[in-house]
């Protein structure tokens, strides 16, 4: 369940019910025993149309392996530590990981790549002819059909 666009603000009960699909945990269950949520915000936002409609698709999931998320707390009751309360909590630990990709058209970084294709493309075309007139077997062969001698009477 998504919040309202520009919120990301989640009621627990619903993160635990996207996280586990309606099967296999409940939040009686992650109540009593805790739980680690991965809470995933994913941007892909196209920066040509209205930016401030660029809003992230979020995913839940639960990565802990089913233990429950807990972790112990000590109290001393006086200063000479011969007594103490030891008390091991239960809760949910959630993480955030936010990621994702904007872009917009620039003609600047488009000719940009253009001129170095065909730059790469000229120096691929330079690099075969070497290849071709120096390390080929038939290399004869291809010089004689690559540079042919015309003579000019004969042509006109």
């Amino acid at each position: 369940k998504t919040p309202s666009p520009g919120l990301s603000l989640f009621l627990i009960k619903d993160m635990i019910q996207g996280a586990c699909g309606g099967h296999g945990c409940n939040f009686d269950d992650i109540r009593q025993r805790g739980a680690v949520l991965l809470a995933k915000a994913e941007y892909n936002c196209d920066e040509d149309s209205n930016v401030n409609d660029c809003y992230p698709d979020w995913k839940f999931s639960r990565i802990d392996e089913g233990d429950g998320f807990n972790f112990r707390t000590v109290q001393y009751l006086d200063d000479s530590a011969k007594e103490r309360i030891l008390k091991k909590v239960y809760g949910i630990r959630v993480v955030v990981k936010i990621y994702g990709q904007a872009g917009e058209f620039n003609i600047v970084n488009l000719l940009v790549a253009l001129g170095a294709g065909l730059g790469l493309l000229s120096v691929a075309s330079i690099t075969a002819d070497f290849l071709l007139q120096t390390c080929w077997p038939k290399r004869e062969k291809f010089l004689h059909d690559k540079f042919c001698t015309v003579d000019l009477e004969t042509m006109a």
